[in-house]
């Protein structure tokens, strides 16, 4: 019974009208509002004066030259391998430019500027690179800057794909030359032998009945030995002598 009344009590205390309390907005009308320390009326609060974030601008977004690249962040760590998952070759289109990422070239292509990164030891395709852009940017009055340059980078990246081929083919008719002349110098000196023995001179050699098959396993495996330790010495410096061609 007791718990009954009490909750009677609260009910009735909750039906009384609540004063109406002092807030921060009653400060400007109310001068006598004592603050949080008592001291006296609470000011209102200074007005706030907008304030250009640069750091946002030029820490959060490409520079070029001093002006903004139009970039966003994400789009350019696919240019990195530390962001990248995988170091596929891809072209990335955006609304504010092309990313190119085919190694060892990867650029940023905007609408009037176009920044390339270069890999280590890939300064070669510099001349190539500005060659391609002198022959492509005459046609830019006729299509854009962005497909002027894209074009220019694949122009290059065809090229140096060629060359590669060309370089492989080049290096294993190289290896094969190598190969053949080996193995000519090699059966040289068994043939030197055999024909010494094949002379009409007069010795005790011939009198000698096992003579011949040492001779002639002497002449066999000299040079499959010594062509499988010529082989085994470039290996070891990592020269692989095979006719595979990948």
């Amino acid at each position: 019974m007791d718990l009954l009344a009490r909750i009677k009590v609260a009910m009735a205390d909750a039906k009384t009208p609540i004063q109406h309390l002092p807030t921060l907005d009653d400060a400007p009308s109310n001068p006598l509002l004592p603050t949080a320390t008592g001291d006296g009326p609470l000011p209102p609060p200074p007005p706030r004066k907008p304030v250009a974030r640069k750091d946002k601008l030029e820490h959060g977004t490409p520079m070029l030259g001093g002006q903004p690249l139009n970039v966003h962040m994400r789009d350019i760590r696919k240019l990195d391998n530390a962001f990248a998952i995988g170091n596929k070759p891809s072209i990335t289109v955006r609304r504010q430019g092309i990313l190119v990422n085919a190694d060892p070239v990867r650029a940023v292509i905007t609408r009037d500027a176009c920044v390339v990164f270069l890999q280590d030891g890939a300064h070669d395709l510099i001349p190539e690179l500005e060659v391609n852009f002198k022959d492509h940017l005459d046609e830019c009055s006729v299509h854009g800057f962005e497909f002027t340059a894209l074009e220019a980078i694949l122009a290059t990246l065809c090229t140096t794909i060629a060359m590669l081929k060309l370089d492989a083919k080049r290096n294993y008719l190289l290896m094969v030359n190598l190969t053949l002349t080996l193995w000519t110098t090699l059966i040289t000196v068994p043939t030197f032998v055999v024909g010494t023995f094949g002379m009409n001179l007069n010795s005790y050699v011939q009198d000698v009945d096992y003579l011949f098959y040492v001779v002639v396993s002497g002449c066999v495996l000299f040079p499959v030995g010594v062509y499988r330790l010529v082989l085994k010495y470039f290996r070891e410096r990592g020269i692989n002598l095979s006719w595979k061609y990948k």
